[in-house]
C-alpha cells in the first residue's frame, strides 16, 4: 500500500513538475511574442521619426550649399546641394513606404510639392545669377528660398509631431493593456 501510494505522489509531482516547465515555456514564447509586436508596434514610428531627421537635415545641408552658392563657391554648392537631393530623396520614399498614421499620407505629399518648389527655387536664383549682382540673388535668397526653407521645416515638423504622437498613445495603450 506504501508502494502505491508513494507511486502515486511520484505521477503526481512528475505530473506537476511537467505542467510547470510547459506553462514556463508557453509563456516565455508568448512574452517573445508580445515584445516582438510591440517593437514592430511602436518601431514603424520611430522609422518614421528618423527619417524625418534625415530629411531635416538635407534641408539644412541644401540651405547652406544655396548660401556657399552665394559665397560664389558654385560648383562645391551644386555638389552638395545635389547630393543632399538625392539623400532627401532616399529619406523621403522611405517615409512614403512606411505610413502608419492617418493624415500622414497627406503630410507627406505636402512635403513633396514644397519640396519641388525649394528645388525650383534654387533653379531660379541660378538662372537669376546670369547677370545679376550679389545683392539682387541675396533678395531673391532672402524672399524666396527662406521661406521655402521654413515651410518645407513646418510640415516636417508636423509630420515628426504625428509619429511622436501617435508612438506615445500606442505606449500608453501598450502599458493599459499590460496591467
Amino acid at each position: 500500500m506504501t508502494n502505491s501510494l508513494k507511486k502515486k505522489f511520484t505521477t503526481i509531482y512528475i505530473t506537476l513538475v511537467v505542467i510547470i516547465i510547459i506553462v514556463g515555456i508557453v509563456s516565455t514564447i508568448n512574452m517573445y511574442k508580445i515584445k516582438t509586436s510591440t517593437d514592430i508596434f511602436i518601431g514603424n514610428n520611430y522609422k518614421s521619426i528618423n527619417t524625418i531627421n534625415n530629411m531635416t537635415n538635407c534641408i539644412y545641408n541644401q540651405d547652406k550649399a544655396i548660401l556657399i552658392y552665394l559665397q560664389g563657391n558654385k560648383e562645391e554648392a551644386l555638389n552638395l546641394f545635389h547630393v543632399n537631393d538625392d539623400e532627401f530623396y532616399k529619406w523621403f520614399y522611405i517615409e512614403k513606404g512606411n505610413i502608419t498614421e492617418p493624415g500622414e499620407i497627406e503630410l507627406i505629399d505636402t512635403v513633396n510639392l514644397q519640396y519641388i518648389e525649394f528645388s525650383k527655387s534654387f533653379s531660379s536664383l541660378q538662372d537669376y545669377n546670369n547677370g545679376q549682382n550679389h545683392e539682387e540673388l541675396v533678395k531673391i535668397y532672402e524672399k524666396t528660398i527662406t521661406n521655402d526653407v521654413v515651410l518645407i521645416n513646418k510640415s516636417l515638423q508636423e509630420l515628426k509631431q504625428l509619429n511622436e504622437d501617435a508612438m506615445f498613445k500606442k505606449q500608453q495603450m501598450l502599458k493599459a493593456n499590460g496591467n
